[in-house]
């Protein structure tokens, strides 16, 4: 790191440290293309997933490596996208954090914008910076570790101006517009909302861009061993959930985040889910949750995601957080993604945007599945009847479906005593019973 932004976890952070403010500049990058690479890539088996890696990370490479370059941070990887972040300094004013933000931005989309990952598969970015306010909060989402949840104003800006966003093109917000519009050649965003920059001119804060530039990257990807991949990257059949959370995008409750991060981290236990992430995208902050991993595989992991979502959904309730989500199954890729001083486990594929964008149409606390998920949960699950809608980026209209209430029965060792009663069958250290069978066995 060029500086240090005191951004990061480190292991001084603690669970219980207060959230902290910073004025500075935020850069989301979000990718197209991924899912149709995993989409083209899974029929060639084994080979066709190293492959996948192989290109994932070297794309994450070029952009780590450029955002250090240029001074900022990457703060999360939300699937396939990125978000990174310019802290102001002593040295380094507003303006200065907006125009090196931009700058970097600027060389990812000629570094990577139309890469062909594959004879005829580009890849296409969409780049957005805002400027203001930013709050970071230390929780532990997941339990098995801190990670940094950042909100405040630049969230608020991303919200507006995302939908504005052009591929090919670096947005910049009104407000990160206003710290540098003497500083470059820009066009305003047709729909409002910002301008798209093309360039800065030539003076004392010069340099970003001419030092990115000496190690643009071009071409097409490796094809052979020389990039680094993830030899346990692996395709899956997992059924995912996106937990929206409204309540945080603007400002963080410490204490109100690390309790709805607990409740949601108590109602995946229950039911033999795992939280991911706390994600962060252009949307806001977002938990992501998933049956079917690695080690946390079961036979019935479909109903087990719905049921974990139905008890989700009731404990936020009694927070009295706000929330929505939505859930999919079927196949992604797996694996970790990244470089040597930043990397993450992420899932890619079409389950996973179809999960995202089933979050986004599902009602203030409700709960919305597709076709897959109802049809794997099999019995176990009542849901409400199927409604039609077209989510954004998907190819035409599918049936959702809500979950109402999942069917118990009886444990059936009941009335046998504790010595009688046979051990549960395990898988992976996750045991394959109900609550109510735990319960029985415990008893």
């Amino acid at each position: 790191m060029s500086s240090d932004l005191n951004l990061s976890i480190s292991p001084r952070t603690s669970a219980s440290d207060p959230a902290r403010r910073y004025e500075g500049a935020m850069l989301f990058v979000d990718i197209s293309g991924f899912s149709a690479l995993s989409k083209r890539l899974t029929e060639q088996g084994a080979g066709g997933t190293e492959r996948i890696s192989l290109i994932l990370n070297a794309c994450f490479d070029t952009m780590i490596a450029a955002i250090d370059r240029a001074g900022g941070e990457v703060i999360k990887f939300a699937g396939d996208a990125l978000l990174a972040v310019w802290k102001e300094e002593a040295d380094r004013d507003p303006a200065s954090c907006v125009r090196k933000a931009a700058e970097c931005g600027l060389f990812l989309q000629r570094a990577l914008h139309r890469r062909e990952m594959l004879p005829g598969l580009p890849l296409s970015l969409r780049v957005c910076l805002s400027a203001g306010r930013i709050e970071a909060c230390p929780v532990d989402g997941s339990g098995r570790g801190l990670e940094l949840v950042l909100a405040g104003e630049p969230f608020v800006q991303l919200r507006a101006c995302s939908p504005h966003t052009e591929a090919g093109k670096v947005l910049l917000s009104e407000e990160a517009y206003a710290r540098v519009r003497h500083q470059c050649e820009a066009e305003p965003s047709p729909g409002g909302g910002g301008a798209f920059v093309a360039r800065f001119h030539a003076g004392a804060e010069a340099g970003t861009e001419t030092a990115l530039d000496s190690a643009e990257a071009s071409g097409p990807f490796p094809a052979g061993e020389s990039g680094r991949v993830d030899w346990e990257a692996e395709m899956r059949t997992v059924s995912v959930l996106f937990i929206h959370l409204p309540d945080f995008h603007e400002r963080l409750d410490a204490g109100r985040l690390r309790q709805t991060a607990e409740a949601i981290r108590l109602a995946a236990e229950q039911h033999g889910a795992t939280v991911h992430k706390l994600s962060l995208d252009d949307k806001g902050c977002s938990a992501i949750a998933a049956t079917g991993l690695p080690a946390y595989t079961h036979e019935n992991d479909a109903a087990r995601a719905v049921k974990t979502a139905m008890a989700v959904r009731q404990r936020l309730t009694e927070l009295g957080a706000g929330f929505s989500i939505g859930l999919a199954t079927g196949l992604v890729f797996y694996g970790s993604i990244g470089n040597a001083s930043k990397r993450e486990f992420t899932k890619i594929g079409d389950t996973m945007n179809l999960a995202a964008r089933l979050m986004q149409l599902a009602p203030a606390g409700t709960v919305l599945c597709d076709s897959a998920t109802c049809e794997a949960a099999g019995p176990a699950i009542r849901f409400q009847a199927a409604e039609t809608v077209h989510p954004k980026g998907m190819p035409g209209p599918i049936k959702v479906y809500s979950p109402s209430a999942w069917r118990t029965r009886r444990a059936p060792n009941a009335g046998r005593s504790s010595e009688e009663r046979p051990k549960p069958r395990c898988w992976s250290g996750i045991w394959s019973a109900s609550s109510k069978e735990k319960a029985a066995w415990s008893a």
